[in-house]
């Protein structure tokens, strides 16, 4: 289900714009924006310019968010044996760290980019 998400969310729209800018070229606003800018070169007849300085940083929060879920998952199923359910205080709490992971990585994806 992500993975069909991912293709036709971010797949799909990239695919299409693939195979109209080399159709379509580039217009006079595309020229104005983006043709003085040094990644431009060999794509002068217009492309699918995607500036996100951000895409870095925001890898590097989900991979540590990733890894510290991973981290209690682990620990869960050696200290209560699965990583579901158990006493409600361990559950909860896990829930409130996932939930507080979140948006760890909702905010600093906001404020880096």
């Amino acid at each position: 289900s992500n993975s069909v998400n991912v293709f036709l969310g971010l797949g799909l729209p990239w695919m299409i714009a693939a195979i109209y800018w080399p159709i379509a070229g580039a217009s006079d606003d595309w020229k104005r924006k983006y043709l003085s800018k040094d990644f431009i070169e060999g794509f002068e007849k217009g492309a699918l310019v995607v500036e996100d300085p951000g895409l870095g940083n925001s890898v590097l929060v989900f991979t540590i968010c990733a890894l510290a879920c991973m981290a209690t998952l682990l620990a869960r199923r050696k200290l209560v044996g699965g990583e579901l359910g158990g006493p409600d205080a361990s559950k909860r709490a896990t829930a409130a760290f996932f939930v507080s992971l979140w948006l760890v990585f909702i905010l600093a994806y906001i404020f880096t980019n």
